[in-house]
């Protein structure tokens, strides 16, 4: 490919970027705004670019302790080009842990997850040796083990020191992790011999691992997606709302990351959307919600994800169109009775 062709690629991709930005903007205004008398063009022509895009889905596995820097472990991915992936996100850890109620079946739906990814990067301060690496938290055992087998020879295993996400001006680069399957079990301690059954139970029955729902609905809606996820973890199955899995914060964090300014411009806005389409390819099923209250013009993100999703072809499975009555949301249950005032009942 020319060098020229190369620059008309990237500068009609850094459009695109920003025109998905454009929509979240306009999509956030509760008055929502039209962004544009092309939409019905402009939709599809986003999505399809997005699908098109070979950023590589990397999984973040991380030592529980450090829950409160996921954010920082999603933005240091997103400041590298590749798609975050991130278990808790997608999850949720408390509903995770209520709904499996053993650590066992959690690790598994986390393992539902690594399945898809292209690339695994531990966020740790342990050392990628063979020598260390049995100082691990036996959660990210299992996920390095069951990525080594599943994926041997790829090369795609990285160790993130911590202390890059902490601003830390000594910390080192990340390191490859180059040791093999066989190579880890055998430099686990024998009290550590459970996460590598584990792992052999998981792969002998992969196909048992639980199916990923892929659940669109208006950003405006966000505060109802919890009620979303538990009645999917209720079904036996995992749900990926996408603005949880990926926050609009973390563009801004990027932003920092790579020293640009830290407020959200269109084009990091659009690389969020960028997330959220990638992250399609984690799941199985597509399930779309109106918004809650009627009145507005549809969603464009919503609209744009069902454009990818159809986009995927023959593999798409038909797209769910699912009612909020069916998830116990207490606004949508009570109806018109929930606004405390009159003035806020007709706004609604």
């Amino acid at each position: 490919m020319s060098r020229r062709r190369r620059l008309a690629q990237s500068s009609n991709w850094q459009l695109r970027r920003s025109q998905a930005g454009e929509l979240v903007r306009a999509d956030l205004d509760l008055l929502r705004p039209p962004v544009s008398a092309d939409i019905d063009l402009l939709l599809p022509a986003i999505a399809h670019g997005m699908r098109q895009r070979r950023s590589p889905l990397v999984y973040t596995a991380f030592d529980g302790d450090h829950l409160a820097l996921i954010p920082h472990m999603r933005a240091f991915v997103l400041a590298k080009g590749c798609v975050p992936a991130n278990p808790e996100s997608i999850l949720g850890y408390k509903q995770v842990v209520d709904a499996r109620k053993t650590k066992e079946l959690v690790l598994v739906d986390d393992l539902a997850i690594l399945k898809q990814c292209d690339e695994l990067w531990v966020f740790t301060s342990v050392e990628p040796t063979l020598g260390a690496v049995s100082q691990l938290a036996e959660g990210v055992l299992v996920e390095l083990l069951f990525f080594l087998k599943r994926s041997p020879g790829r090369g795609r295993i990285k160790f993130v020191p911590i202390e890059l996400l902490l601003g830390s001006e000594t910390a080192i680069a990340p390191r490859a992790y180059r040791a093999s399957f066989a190579e880890t079990v055998r430099a686990l301690g024998q009290d550590q011999r459970s996460v590598v059954d584990l792992v052999d139970r998981v792969r002998r029955g992969t196909g048992q691992l639980p199916e990923i729902v892929y659940v669109a609905h208006d950003p405006l809606d966000v505060k109802y997606s919890q009620w979303v996820r538990a009645h999917l973890f209720d079904e036996g199955r995992i749900p990926l709302v996408p603005y949880l899995a990926v926050e609009l914060r973390d563009g801004s964090l990027m932003n920092a990351i790579t020293h640009r300014s830290s407020n959200p411009d269109l084009a990091s806005l659009g690389s969020i959307v960028e997330c959220w389409i990638r992250l399609m390819r984690l799941a199985k099923d597509f399930w779309v919600l109106d918004r809650v209250d009627l009145g507005q013009r549809r969603s464009y993100v919503v609209q744009l994800m069902e454009h990818a999703w159809s986009a995927t072809g023959a593999k798409a499975r038909p797209v769910v169109k699912a009612d909020w009555d069916d998830f116990d949301v207490p606004k949508v249950e009570h109806g018109q009775n929930w606004p405390l005032t009159e003035r806020e009942s007709l706004l609604r």
